[in-house]
């Protein structure tokens, strides 16, 4: 999509649907979206009220029959005028929405250096329900500001702008956070009503420091291990990165941050008198614990609990030659201070191979959701692109089966058998999908006598046809189209 003469490109998730254009056939009534999921080279799309030019490209591919390069379609240009939220028509009767726009620099106050690296984090002042400023448990990226959005991340040079919509009665603010610094707000109080504040320069203070050691149950050096502080934001935690999570581009974190060295001591610095909780992240991300911030500066110890650990056996003759397994901390099991520090993001996963086992160690105690993964593709990749079984090749479909809950407390040790001595193999034709138009068909079994609950699913995937789903028992099939 083409905005006031710069090219976006939509980066989330799409259906990719198909249809034929006759001959003089035009394309038209077309819905678009402008929101911050389009981007550029260089930043994302933002509405900013007033009068904006749009026009919109399709690619066509021509008939298998017809020789040449697919074809670029651009649409017309069209004038879009964005009202403030106020001043649009037929808005709902209640409070008046308003918006407010903040843009400006972010400056070391000790160097007058422009800080490049930091986020942005929204906040509301609502008179109604509180004294205190609310801000967002999240960074800027999506739309979870009270009554809207902010619409823009940091960009090069230390330049920001974010937008946050609000209703009538309540007052919109945000603050920068970056680390080794104190959390500051863009400007001196909230801003009501319709506002663009502009040319704003945001001068960071340093933080305080904070100079502690990590050590495990036994009381041996932790040695590798992420020191965080934690404010509002949650941190959220998967096997290979820790930080806070956008909706597109990877993990980032900024506050207070160290590494522990051989002796598990560490030193950081941030906005410590902010930080609510301290959470600490072992070398391998499999032990995961907080503890609430005292307020100590010096000399903190941390105590990690006794991990526990889970033993998984695979020993399924005629079935896949390797299982890939999942387990994800269930955050919601733990106690207050690792509820409000941590939100588990993804899983752990591992492989391992039939006829053997692994061994999972060092892993926080607590609730984990186990489950065994598979991914189901419908068509062959080497297919002709334009047949069935080629469109069908990206038509991939994540499918976490045979899930269980799986408790393990402090130093324990927990068996999982993914083991079966008897039972037979399935496999059939599904009939009739030419007649649909449907590219393929998911099949699922799952044991009799079971509810829709995917969790007791086996599964396969095929064009139409599937072969060897190894089960126990007397079964029955669920089919996806």
């Amino acid at each position: 999509m083409e905005v006031d003469g710069v090219w976006y490109k939509w980066l989330e998730p799409v259906d990719v649907k198909s249809s034929a254009l006759p001959p003089n056939k035009e394309l038209d009534n077309i819905a678009v979206i402008p929101d911050n999921k389009w981007r550029s080279a260089t930043t994302a799309l933002t509405a900013s009220p007033g009068k904006h030019k749009f026009r919109f490209a399709v690619v066509a591919q021509r008939e298998t029959s017809i020789r040449g390069a697919n074809i670029r379609a651009v649409s017309n240009p069209i004038e879009v005028e964005f009202l403030p939220p106020a001043r649009q028509p037929g808005a709902p009767s209640g409070p008046e929405s308003s918006a407010v726009w903040f843009s400006g620099h972010v400056v070391d106050e000790a160097t007058g250096e422009i800080i490049t690296s930091f986020l942005l984090q929204n906040g509301v002042l609502d008179p109604r329900k509180s004294a205190d400023v609310i801000w967002s448990d999240g960074p800027l990226s999506e739309p979870n500001f009270i009554g809207g959005r902010w619409s823009r991340n940091p960009e090069p040079g230390g330049f920001w702008g974010s937008q946050g919509l609000i209703d009538g009665t309540q007052m919109a603010w945000a603050r920068i956070v970056a680390s080794g610094y104190l959390n500051q707000p863009v400007t001196p109080e909230p801003v009501a009503g319709y506002a663009d504040v502009k040319d704003l320069t945001v001068w960071m203070k340093r933080g305080g420091e904070m100079t502690g050691v990590v050590l495990d149950h036994s009381g041996q050096p932790a040695a590798g291990a992420r020191v965080l502080l934690i404010d509002v934001p949650k941190l959220a935690v998967r096997d290979d990165a820790i930080g806070w999570w956008f909706a597109s581009g990877g993990p980032q974190f900024q506050n207070g941050a160290a590494t522990t060295d051989a002796a598990g001591r560490f030193a950081l610095r941030g906005d410590i008198k902010a930080a609510k909780e301290i959470v600490v992240v072992s070398a391998d991300s499999r032990m995961v614990w907080a503890v609430t911030n005292a307020g100590l500066t010096n000399d903190l110890k941390i105590a990690l609990p006794e991990p526990a650990t889970i033993i998984v056996r695979y020993d399924r003759p005629g079935d896949e030659p390797e299982a890939r397994l999942s387990f994800r901390l269930l955050s919601e099991e733990m106690n207050d201070d690792f509820r409000n520090a941590i939100k588990m993001v993804g899983g752990f996963y591992s492989n391992v191979a039939n006829h053997g086992q692994i061994v999972l160690s060092n892993l926080t105690p607590g609730v984990y959701n186990f489950g065994r993964l598979k991914n189901l593709s419908l068509g062959n990749s080497t297919n002709n692109p334009d047949t069935n079984a080629g469109r069908a090749a990206g038509r991939i479909r994540g499918v976490s089966y045979e899930q269980r809950t799986i408790i393990v407390r402090p130093g324990e040790v927990k068996h999982v058998d993914l083991v079966r001595d008897a039972g037979f193999t399935i496999s059939g034709q599904v009939t009739g999908l030419d007649a649909t138009g449907a590219l393929g068909a998911f099949v699922y079994v799952r044991p009799a006598g079971e509810t829709n609950d995917s969790r007791t699913f086996f599964a396969e995937a095929s064009g139409c046809a599937w072969t060897r789903l190894p089960v126990a028992g007397t079964a029955r099939f669920k089919r996806s189209r």
